[in-house]
């Protein structure tokens, strides 16, 4: 006869609210965590109550396997490394799916070396999603998730905000869809608190971190329970497989000790029985979800009766020769793009050569054209009539100047700027000719006049000039021609004025 509950000697837990609710399992390690939560999975097999776990460490799959001579393992198909069902990320989903509709326990064992924990994260996000979504019509299932913290952390990473809110609205939402869960972790402060509180029955085992039992003990003064004290002085010596239930509808925790368990358990101290044990034949149930996967030959199961084996060294010696046909494809790339890499560097190299050829041919031109040294331009200033003394050393009237007006006035000599004359027009041109023509007749009248009175008449012609009379005298000023040709008027009583 099944019972509708779950027995821990004189307490006991009401089968169905445990499948229905939010459950946590909390503990370090070795302290019967793991045992717990597979104890309570075979009461619900027992009940007719499929479940669905997520096992990141590998024991779950001991479910098939008798704990002692006499009993028999569970019907539980695990699917995941040298198992009954090949797991990837791929093909999780459609394995939880025809889990569902034939109401099959499903164990997704991921501790592979094929698997990362991104893989990880990626199965549990789709087949939560899809137990919410389309497990409503199948009845009652239950999720238990190992390491619950690396999928529902108290601080959410860049890569586990979706499968948090997956988790997330499994703990708010489950219940329509007729899915209860367990969480099972070591501390309680690394899952997230938005999950956790959302559970009406805890397991609390054994736990030393100061962290931990202050957590604890918070949790446990907000409830007001009777015996807090008492539950966090006795945490740190628990023994294995004991722990407080705090379960709800209880005012207060009570200590209880896990019965003993059907299906085998794995000893980490001495793990070599587990290998002696024979597990339970679940080919009928294998089929059943190799019909409703529609399963390739790859994710075909090994153990189906009336299936024809494969040889493991043929297996091994196919994957190697894939793998060597991968590796020479690759090979074959990389020659192909070395091979258009060289082809493209002849190219350049032909035209470089093709370019040396002719600039030598140009060279040789250049070697023997005449050369030609053009000379610098002159940029020296015109030297003016003045010496160099008079212009190092200012009159006495320039003296009396500012020492820096004085410098300004030195440099702007000495540089002589000669602006460019401006185009004058026809009219200035013509004005111009005749006032110069009235300046000669005047100096040659002046000369005239003054040479003979100075005795003159006999000077040498300076440069071989011989005309006119002006070029006999070396150099004779504006200012002087006036003064001497008003001297000779004043003699004369006349006045020369040239306008």
């Amino acid at each position: 006869m099944k019972s509708d509950t779950i027995q821990f000697g004189s307490f006991a837990v009401p089968l169905k609210e445990f499948a229905t609710q939010g459950n946590a399992i909390l503990g370090i390690r070795d302290s019967g965590k793991s045992y717990t939560a597979t104890f309570l999975a075979e009461k619900l097999l027992d009940y007719g109550i499929p479940f669905v776990a997520f096992d990141p460490i590998g024991v779950w799959r001991c479910l098939k396997v008798p704990g002692s001579p006499g009993l028999t393992g569970y019907n539980v198909v695990v699917a995941g490394e040298d198992a009954d069902l090949r797991l990837t990320p791929a093909s999780a989903t459609s394995i939880v799916k025809a889990a569902m509709q034939e109401n099959i326990s499903l164990v997704l064992d991921l501790y592979s070396m094929e698997l990362s924990k991104r893989d990880w994260k990626a199965i549990v996000e789709s087949c939560v999603r899809l137990l919410l979504y389309e497990n409503k019509p199948h009845g009652l299932r239950h999720i238990f998730l190992e390491e619950a913290a690396e999928f529902a952390p108290q601080r959410i990473g860049p890569d586990q905000g979706s499968v948090y809110a997956e988790i997330e609205k499994l703990a708010r939402m489950g219940g329509n869809a007729g899915l209860g869960y367990t969480l099972i972790n070591q501390r309680a402060e690394e899952i997230n608190k938005a999950v956790l509180e959302l559970c009406d029955c805890l397991f609390l085992h054994r736990q030393k971190g100061r962290n931990s039992l202050v957590a604890l003990g918070k949790w446990l003064d907000v409830a007001d329970a009777g015996n807090r004290k008492e539950v966090i002085r006795s945490l740190p010596m628990l023994g294995q497989g004991r722990c407080w239930i705090w379960s709800q509808g209880s005012i207060e925790p009570v200590q209880v000790q896990i019965p003993k368990k059907s299906s085998f358990h794995p000893d980490r101290r001495n793990p070599a029985p587990a290998v002696s044990k024979a597990a339970v034949d679940v080919s009928d149930f294998v089929q059943r979800l190799y019909h409703a996967l529609e399963l390739t030959a790859g994710q075909r199961p090994q153990n189906v009766p009336n299936k024809e084996q494969r040889n493991p060294k043929l297996a091994q010696l196919e994957a190697m020769l894939s793998k060597s046909s991968a590796e020479n494809a690759n090979l074959s790339r990389q020659l192909d793009a070395a091979h258009t890499k060289l082809a493209h560097a002849h190219v350049l190299l032909k035209k470089m050569a093709a370019l040396g050829l002719e600039c030598g041919s140009n060279s040789e031109g250049f070697r023997h054209a005449p050369v030609t040294i053009a000379k610098k331009p002159s940029h020296e200033p015109r030297t003016s009539e003045i010496s160099l003394k008079s212009l190092h050393e200012p009159p006495a009237a320039d003296r009396k100047r500012p020492k820096g007006e004085r410098a300004i006035l030195s440099v702007l000599a000495r540089h002589d700027p000669q602006p460019r004359p401006k185009a004058a027009s026809p009219l200035k041109r013509v004005m111009r000719s005749r006032e110069a023509d009235t300046k000669t007749r005047f100096h040659d009248c002046v000369l005239k006049a003054w040479l003979p009175e100075r005795m003159f008449l006999n000077l040498p012609k300076p440069g071989g000039l011989t005309s006119p009379l002006m070029e006999r005298i070396p150099c004779l000023s504006e200012l002087r021609f006036q003064s001497i040709g008003n001297r000779i008027c004043r003699g004369r009583n006349e006045q020369y004025c040239v306008r």
